[in-house]
């Protein structure tokens, strides 16, 4: 008997009801849509003449009718999930997710933006801490503010770290390169490193808040005017650390309001007034 020749092989099968919109991703038996395939689809809805849910359904290359029918349900959600989330996350995002305590989160969200208002700068530790505290407010034994509830929060809330205020100035490393590698080395030259000093001269900003912040994505906050309250200072040390001097500070006056009826300060100080 003859052997039966092979079969050839069979051309792929064309997917049954191929997404037309992008934003709706196959994935084995299930489809995942994003935040921006979701608003196409309602403004595909929107749009779709004498078309019943089924046949849009099937335009729109959905499995089920089922699934459109929650998209149309939900769509305030899904909008203001997309206003907070930005255009460059909504091609990523699927899901309109809340955390397990919804209570403190909003309460927390509220309490950043007053923050914002007012010009006070929030770092993730001061945020953790006033999570504690909504928290034992409401009576959540259980919460923990963690590094990664805070992360969570943040991404569910699209809370960012921006920097509010202040000056930048790049240093030209090239520049500070070749000065320690070729100037410096000549300049100490037979010292031991000991006796080698470094001074200089810096401003002390004592009521100077915070430069970056965690704010709100949309939320269009640059923050104040830094205070230029400040005392000057000169910090000196030696080359191996085995010698820093007492710092020189120089303020307002001898003896500060703050100071008032103080007799001795538990710090060894020298105070010299200039006359004239």
């Amino acid at each position: 008997m003859a052997p039966r020749a092979p079969r050839a092989p069979r051309a792929p099968r064309a997917p049954r009801n191929p997404p037309a919109i992008p934003g709706v991703i196959r994935a084995g038996k299930r489809t995942q849509i994003t935040l921006e395939g979701k608003l196409k689809i309602w403004k595909r809805y929107d749009a779709r003449g004498p078309l019943t849910l089924k046949q849009l359904a099937q335009e729109l290359g959905l499995k089920n009718v089922s699934t459109l029918s929650t998209i149309l349900k939900n769509r305030k959600k899904i909008e203001e999930a997309a206003a907070n989330a930005g255009s460059k996350h909504c091609k990523k995002r699927m899901r309109v997710r809340q955390g397990k305590y919804v209570v403190i989160e909003n309460e927390l969200v509220e309490w950043l933006r007053q923050a914002l208002n007012r010009k006070i700068p929030v770092s993730g530790a001061l945020m953790s801490l006033r999570a504690k505290q909504i928290a034992k407010k409401y009576d959540f034994p259980n919460f923990k503010a963690s590094n990664g509830w805070l992360t969570r929060f943040r991404r569910r809330n699209n809370v960012l770290c921006k920097k509010l205020h202040g000056e930048s100035a790049d240093v030209d490393m090239t520049t500070v390169n070749t000065w320690k590698k070729d100037i410096l080395p000549q300049k100490i030259e037979g010292y031991n490193p000991q006796d080698v000093y470094n001074a200089d001269e810096l401003g002390l900003f004592y009521n100077l808040l915070p430069g970056g912040s965690m704010v709100l994505r949309n939320d269009d906050d640059h923050g104040g005017k830094g205070s230029k309250a400040r005392l000057t200072v000169l910090l000196a040390a030696n080359a191996d650390g085995s010698d820093k001097l007492p710092p020189l500070v120089i303020g307002k006056s001898v003896t500060p309001r703050c100071f008032r009826g103080v007799r001795t300060i538990p710090v060894p100080t020298s105070l010299r007034r200039k006359r004239g």
